[in-house]
């Protein structure tokens, strides 16, 4: 059955025994208590917010406004996490934790998860059915799976903070695409250190944050010839800056580790704040940075071994 509360439920004393059944927060401005429940909604108005832990051995329905409060109450939830409202995830962590079925994350609504923690060891574990968001940290567990394929997993950046996903155990499972941001900050338009974090990500990728110039597929004008991208090859030959290696497509892939020289701006002189942004998927484990040194006997020490 379904036990429907209109009011305020955020007393701490007596039990509550969840069984199979739901409960539906369906008021206006509640409160809802810090325990363990089966299956809950969040209907009605206004906003829902949580005054202890919650776990959820069931589903999450959310269709108006569920927040997890100032004091960042974490919710645990065993079944699937569907959002039709308005997630409000403050400093929280929910972790999507069954050992038993698999689990999934949609709605009408983008969620946009604080920390967000993958638990879920029965494969194929949480997998996204909508796009969603995270501003904090993702973390797999041992033995988890995490699936977003075919959908938009959104790793958030501001001038606050960036999101990013913890080391992933080898026992852990990640499958499909991230969408990976990077906030800028603007003001005088001017060189920038970028790289990807991602597989298969080209120069292209950038040209929806800001025009490139001076190659092929360049979106911007290339006054006198110039070159707005370059990486950098060590073993070329003179003095250090002669290693800058300018970018000839738009194709120009975006390896692991290879750092780029990029004229980074929406304006010749002045830029607005920009967010660049990458999509594919993540690299996950341990990488090799691969550094050089070439003595070139023509030049000092000084000119020789720098990599970027």
């Amino acid at each position: 059955g379904t036990l429907n509360i209109g009011g305020h439920n955020d007393s701490h004393t007596g039990t509550f025994t969840c069984g199979t059944g739901s409960v539906d927060f369906n008021g206006a401005g509640q409160s809802v208590r810090g325990t363990t429940y089966n299956n809950l909604t969040f209907s009605g108005s206004g906003s829902k917010s949580l005054t202890g832990p919650m776990t959820a051995n069931g589903n999450i329905t959310i269709s108006s406004t569920l927040d997890v409060s100032g004091a960042n109450y974490a919710i645990d939830i065993k079944g699937n996490w569907t959002n039709n409202g308005t997630f409000t995830a403050q400093a929280g962590a929910v972790t999507f934790s069954s050992t038993t079925a698999a689990q999934t994350i949609s709605g009408t609504t983008a969620t946009n998860f604080n920390d967000l923690n993958i638990t879920n060891t029965f494969s194929p574990g949480v997998s996204l059915g909508s796009a969603q968001s995270l501003t904090g940290i993702l973390t797999l567990g041992a033995n988890s799976f995490f699936v977003t394929t075919g959908q938009t997993f959104t790793l958030v950046s501001t001038a606050a903070a960036t999101a990013s996903i913890a080391v992933v155990p080898a026992t852990a499972t990640f499958t499909g695409d991230i969408n990976m941001q990077r906030y800028a900050t603007g003001g005088n338009t001017g060189w920038a250190c970028i790289g990807a974090p991602v597989s298969s990500a080209t120069i292209a990728s950038w040209q929806d944050n800001f025009s490139t110039s001076g190659f092929t597929g360049a979106t911007g004008y290339s006054h006198g010839g110039f070159v707005s991208v370059y990486n950098y090859d060590e073993p070329t030959p003179g003095v250090m800056d002669m290693g800058y290696t300018a970018a000839t497509n738009s194709t120009n892939s975006l390896p692991v580790g290879t750092g780029f020289f990029v004229y980074l701006g929406d304006g010749l002189t002045m830029t607005n704040n920009i967010t660049v942004d990458v999509s594919g998927a993540p690299y996950i484990g341990p990488q090799i940075m691969p550094l050089s040194y070439t003595d070139d006997a023509g030049q000092p020490a000084s000119e020789d071994g720098w990599n970027f």
